[in-house]
Formats: C-alpha cells, sequence, structure tokens
C-alpha cells in the first residue's frame, strides 16, 4: 500500500482559516471532514492549521503523509447502507508547539484565520510535575488566541474607518 503524499493526492489550495487545537479522531474524522465537505460544495474556501496540544502526539506521524488522511463511513443514511472513504486535505499543517514555537506564534499573524475550534478529552487534562511549564504554555496560547482576536478587530475597525 502507498503512502498518502502530496505526490499522489492533490492538496486543497486554500488560505488557513481554522485554527485547530488537537489531532484526535474526533477532530480529524468529524470536524476536519465537516469542513472538507464544504470545501467539496464551494460553500467554503479554507484549509487547518492544527496544534499538536500533546508533546508525543500525532504530528510526526501526519507530517510523514503531508497531513493527509483517510476518513471511513460506515453506516445507514435514509435507510440506504453508506460505507465510503474519502481522503481528507484540507489539514495545512500540523504544528507541535514544544518543538515549533515560532511556527506556533506566527499563526497569530495570518490574516485569513477566522475560526478556533478545539476538544479536549481527559488525556489532555493531567498532572504535571512541570506545572509551571504547563501554564506557561497555556498563557502562550490564551496571548496567540488573544491576539488573533485583537488583530481581526483592529483590521474591522481600519476597514470601517476606511469606508467612511
Amino acid at each position: 500500500m502507498n503512502k498518502l503524499t502530496k505526490e499522489l493526492v492533490k492538496k486543497n489550495e486554500a488560505p488557513v482559516k481554522v485554527l485547530q487545537f488537537g489531532e484526535g479522531n474526533f477532530m480529524r474524522g468529524f470536524v476536519d471532514w465537516q469542513i472538507q465537505q464544504l470545501n467539496n460544495q464551494q460553500l467554503f474556501k479554507g484549509n487547518v492549521a492544527i496544534i499538536q496540544p500533546l508533546e508525543q502526539g500525532l504530528g510526526n506521524m501526519m507530517n510523514q503523509q503531508d497531513n493527509l488522511y483517510t476518513v471511513i463511513l460506515q453506516g445507514l443514511s435514509n435507510g440506504e447502507i453508506v460505507d465510503t472513504s474519502e481522503i481528507i486535505t484540507i489539514v495545512e499543517q500540523m504544528i507541535n508547539p514544544y518543538h515549533e514555537w515560532d511556527a506556533y506564534l506566527s499563526l497569530a499573524e495570518n490574516d485569513d484565520l477566522a475560526y478556533i475550534v478545539s476538544n479536549t478529552t481527559e488525556a489532555g487534562i493531567q498532572f504535571v510535575d512541570v506545572l509551571k511549564e504547563k501554564l506557561d504554555l497555556m498563557c502562550n496560547i490564551h496571548m496567540l488566541v488573544q491576539s488573533v482576536c485583537w488583530k481581526k478587530q483592529d483590521s474591522s475597525l481600519q476597514k470601517q474607518q476606511t469606508m467612511r
């Protein structure tokens, strides 16, 4: 079986509009799949940047296959059997903030960023001896989100002032 790569599958070409905290099955199989469907139907033109919340997450594996993965749907829809698979092409980048801090912070400079999604499970909530380090990381995440929000608000105000 061939490993998924952008040489085999055409990646979605769109700006990163969604910042996603977490790379677990639910986020990739539901949230990212929904964004893929919106893009497929020309209802949304945007990609996703994923922040890996745990130091030993899926980032390396995802990066090795150019952030491409397959979602398999099986079940019933309107009484009909569904058994499909679809390669998800909308993940632009996977960032591990523990090792790629500058890339993580640079997301705050993305003018196209419009949405932030997150999902925290019991794996992301745990006691750690290096509590100060974790608190610093959480404060920096909060500052990044705040920076994105302020930048968007300033940009919106500038547009309104230009229109007057």
